[in-house]
Parts: structure tokens; C-alpha cells; sequence
């Protein structure tokens, strides 16, 4: 059997070095069609958005039909912008940010600058092979981005990307031995992501009953002759006498409808068991570089934990390394984001490497002796989006909150050696569902393997028998 040698292929692409089967071609995904890419209509005109015609961003495309989308956008934005109505049928790929992220048009729509765009020609290539070939490249498309945190390839790139092509009724014969094979595969994917989401509303839910009383209802009830917390707010109260405290000047005092609570439990304030509260330190972009101290900025804060990635550094005097230098139980809060992010909290632990904080953020410094941090950091996690979400000041895409409001904002207060009990057993519960997140990635992983394993057979041609060359002349073989 004639074979044609893949010669052109880039050196980091997985069919790199392999042979073409008899009537293939290698070509680009340029000859699959038309590529365009999308636009976004100006942010300062209202009109151009809310309309109906549906916009696609990064965050629509879901590896599979794209239906609806977050945001729509107007006859005048489509005219005012690079943006295209595009056919049902369309394959759009990320370009920027999650690389090779995909989504067929299952409705007409308009994409963003991030999506690159094909009207796929039928009589050349069939869209579903098109579809399943660009999401076996994702991970060498990848490797081609550039940029800082969010790496990028350009439309050009997409276009002279190699695309190894059978003739029309050989990809259709492939598309279904594909599908046939990845049907067992994508139902298991499908129940572990449904278990990801019940792992997700079961922490949801602990941490809810801890910060309701209803965690260690059974264990007060075995424990009923503790010290109440109002004792701790009195220690408190003696420990911050005569003491300045900025972050006390403005709170506003407690409304009449907060929730009852168990004996021994009170309402107080977060800035009333808060021992100092300071944003953290801003410097200009020539302050950063490589060589510098480690500083934590809102990205590395993420479901009530500290991130380690993506670390910036910044030239810092030795006594500004001492005012923001974080301790352990330190409580950073980010302070600007958009919306539904601004407020999210994390606790300091021990096992965080020697770092300071960046201006978006705020710290949070408790009174040790009365007061587990790891609770408070709870308590934020359940309530903080919603009051923030209330009192944040709203600027053009961001959303900031101010020492005064983390001050104010209402917090049930358990006496001290609940406290303790309560973060035990939500990081007992925690514990196990980590356990058994770790076993739905390994099979995830498994999942995303035999995918692999699969599409790479289909594009080396080892799936099904070959029977005519890409003109449609007859080779049997």
C-alpha cells in the first residue's frame, strides 16, 4: 500500500512522523472552510447589548452544541463591531484563554475576538470530523500560546494548523466509529461530572449547618456548661480599650433581623473581633520582576484557600516586607473584583511560603486568644457574596468593597471551644469529600485518556477500512 509521509507536520504535533494512509491528504484547517473571527460591540454604548442576537465568549463554548449563550447583543452592536452573524453549524474554537476549547452553533450567533470561526464547506470535510480532529489537538494547540496569564494563538495559526484528510465517506464512517466508541465513554464523564456537583453542594451544605448551629447541635447538648462567647466579647473589649482602631470608626450597628441563636452563642460584628484590618501594599509594574518577594493577589485566592501559582514578586524596602508581611490565621479578603467574586476570603496556614499581599486585597488580623480564624474565614465563604453583593460599590466591570463594610457585617459568634469543634468537624467531612474527589479525577483522567487514545487511532486512520482517495476515485485496501 502507497503511503504518503507527513513530512510537514510541526515537530510538537502528536502525528508528527507518521504516514498518511493510502487516499489521504494532508492539508490545513484552512481548506476546511471559511475562518472568521468575532468582535465585541464598545462597552460605553448600552444599546449594543441586551439584544437577541446570542454572543458567544470562551466560557459558552462547551465542547458540544452551543444553544444559548450568557450575553446577547444588538442589530446595532452586530453592526458597530467586528462581530459576524455566524450559521447553525459553525465550529468555534478558543483562541485565547482556554486554547482549543470548542462549540458547534446548534443557533445563529455572533463570537467575541477569542473564538476562531468556521463555516465548514460540506463537500470538502464533515463538520463533526472537523469538530472531534481540533479537539484532538487542544493539547498541541496549546503549546503554541504566548502571552502572560492568559496565553494566546492567533487566527493565522488556526488556519495553517495540518489537518490529515480522508475522503468524505471515510471521515463520515469515522465520525461514527468515534462516536460508537466514546458513548460509553462520555456517559461515565457525564456521571462523574454530576458527582462533582454533589460534592460541591455537600461542602455547600456543611458549611451552611457550621455556621447555623446545626453542625454541633448534638454536641451542645452533650457540652451545655461552657463559657459563653459573650465572655470572649468582653475579653475583647478590655484587650481593645484604650487602643486606636480605624477599621471601628464607621460600623454600623446590628439590625433587628438577624436569626435567633443557641444559648451561649452571640451576635457581634467582624470588625469587633478583628485585632487590625490593613489593604495591602501597591507598587507600579516596575517594582515586579522575578527576584522579588512573594505577594498573593486576588487570583491566588480561590474557595476559602490560598493558590499557589501564578506567584508575582515584587523589589520591596525591609520594612515594607514587615507591615505586609502575611502571618499564619491571617485572613486575606480581595477587596475589587467584579461582582460575584469581590469579597472572597482565604485563611493564611502554615504551610504558605513567606509572602505579602497586593492592594486589592485586605487583611484581616483576629484576637487569637477569643477567636479561630478558620471559622470566620467559614462564615464568609457561606454569607460574604450576598452582603458584599448589598453594600459593594459598583465602578464600570468591578465591583469594591471597604474596611468599614467588612467591618459591619454581621457574624454569629459560638464561645470559643465550639469554634474549635466546629471547624474539627468541618474539615473531618472536608477530608472525606477531598477523598473522593481525588477518585472521580483519577477516573476523569482515565476517561480523558481513553478519548485521547481514541481520536488519535481515528486521525492515524486505524479505525476503519479505507476505500477512496479525496477525489473520490475507488482504492480498495
Amino acid at each position: 500500500m502507497k503511503v504518503k509521509k507527513a513530512a510537514s507536520i510541526p515537530k510538537d504535533n502528536s502525528i508528527d512522523d507518521e504516514v498518511l494512509p493510502e487516499g489521504w491528504t494532508l492539508t490545513k484547517l484552512d481548506f476546511a472552510g471559511q475562518w472568521l473571527t468575532g468582535g465585541t460591540p464598545s462597552r460605553s454604548k448600552p444599546e449594543f447589548f441586551n439584544g437577541t442576537i446570542p454572543w458567544v465568549k470562551i466560557t459558552d463554548l462547551n465542547d458540544g452544541i452551543v444553544y444559548s449563550t450568557e450575553d446577547k447583543i444588538s442589530e446595532l452592536g452586530l453592526q458597530n463591531s467586528a462581530a459576524k452573524l455566524l450559521p447553525v453549524g459553525t465550529i468555534c474554537v478558543g483562541i485565547y484563554g482556554s486554547i482549543g476549547k470548542i462549540g458547534i452553533l446548534g443557533t445563529q450567533a455572533a463570537t467575541n475576538q477569542a473564538c476562531g470561526n468556521c463555516i465548514v464547506d460540506e463537500t470538502k470535510v464533515n463538520p463533526k470530523f472537523l469538530y472531534y480532529y481540533i479537539i484532538s489537538q487542544r493539547r498541541n494547540l496549546l503549546s503554541h500560546g504566548r502571552g502572560g496569564t492568559q496565553a494566546n494563538i492567533n487566527n493565522k495559526i488556526l488556519r495553517d494548523w495540518p489537518l490529515p484528510l480522508p475522503p468524505l465517506s471515510e471521515q463520515q464512517r469515522i465520525v461514527a466509529r468515534v462516536e460508537a466508541l466514546l458513548t460509553h465513554v462520555n456517559t461515565v464523564r457525564e456521571k462523574l461530572i454530576q458527582e462533582s456537583l454533589i460534592m460541591k453542594r455537600f461542602r455547600q451544605a456543611v458549611l451552611a449547618a457550621a455556621c447555623s448551629a446545626r453542625l454541633t447541635e448534638g454536641w451542645r447538648e452533650k457540652n451545655p456548661y461552657i463559657e459563653p462567647a459573650a465572655v470572649l466579647l468582653e475579653n475583647i473589649f478590655v484587650r481593645r480599650e484604650n487602643k486606636k482602631r480605624d477599621h471601628l470608626k464607621k460600623v454600623q450597628p446590628l439590625n433587628d433581623e438577624l436569626d435567633d441563636l443557641p444559648d451561649n452563642w452571640i451576635w457581634t460584628q467582624i470588625g469587633f473581633i478583628t485585632e487590625s484590618m490593613k489593604n495591602g501594599v501597591y507598587k507600579e509594574p516596575k517594582y515586579y520582576n522575578e527576584d522579588g518577594f512573594p505577594c498573593l493577589r486576588m487570583y491566588n485566592i480561590e474557595d476559602g484557600n490560598i493558590i499557589w501559582k501564578n506567584i508575582k514578586h515584587m523589589d520591596l524596602t525591609d520594612n515594607e516586607i514587615e507591615t505586609y508581611r502575611l502571618k499564619q490565621n491571617d485572613i486575606l479578603i480581595n477587596r475589587v473584583n467584579s461582582r460575584e467574586l469581590v469579597g472572597k476570603s482565604a485563611l493564611i496556614t502554615e504551610k504558605i511560603e513567606p509572602c505579602v499581599f497586593e492592594s486589592k486585597n485586605i487583611r484581616l488580623r483576629m484576637y487569637s486568644s477569643e477567636i479561630n480564624s478558620q471559622y470566620v474565614v467559614y462564615w464568609l465563604q457561606v454569607n460574604a457574596q450576598k452582603f458584599f453583593n448589598l453594600n459593594a460599590q459598583q465602578t464600570v466591570g468591578m465591583a469594591s468593597i471597604n474596611q468599614d463594610q467588612i467591618a459591619s457585617m454581621p457574624i454569629p459568634l459560638p464561645p470559643l471551644v465550639e469554634q474549635h469543634e466546629i471547624v474539627h468537624r468541618v474539615m473531618t467531612l472536608f477530608e472525606r469529600a477531598d477523598a473522593f474527589d481525588r477518585e472521580v479525577t483519577f477516573a476523569s483522567q482515565r476517561c480523558e485518556r481513553l478519548t485521547q487514545a481514541v481520536l488519535r487511532r481515528a486521525f492515524r486512520g486505524e479505525l476503519v477500512e479505507r476505500d477512496t482517495d479525496i477525489w473520490g476515485s475507488t482504492k480498495k485496501g
